[in-house]
């Protein structure tokens, strides 16, 4: 029964790490495709938006995207193995 609290608690304390790591990443990809437009073509041209939004849609398929999916399956991966090793070995 402890293991199954540990797991819930580890749970809700991963899908917050997820959420504020994700905003994160997001909010630094926006900036950064935000400065590459400007650079581009000046603050006041229209279609920064559309190119921000497309820029985006291509951040979610990307590595990175997929790669914060790990701060669930990491420690969920350990706690399962430290349980296997502690009462079956």
């Amino acid at each position: 029964m402890a293991v199954i609290r540990l797991w819930l608690v580890l749970l809700a304390v991963e899908a917050v790490f997820f959420l504020a790591l994700r905003l994160y990443l997001r909010l630094r990809r926006a900036e950064r495709l935000r400065d590459r437009w400007r650079d581009r073509h000046g603050h006041g041209a229209a279609g920064e938006d559309t190119y921000v939004a497309r820029g985006m849609a291509g951040f979610e398929r990307g590595l990175r995207a997929r790669l914060s999916l790990l701060v669930f399956v990491l420690p969920n991966l350990a706690v399962l193995v430290t349980v296997y090793l502690v009462n079956w070995h």
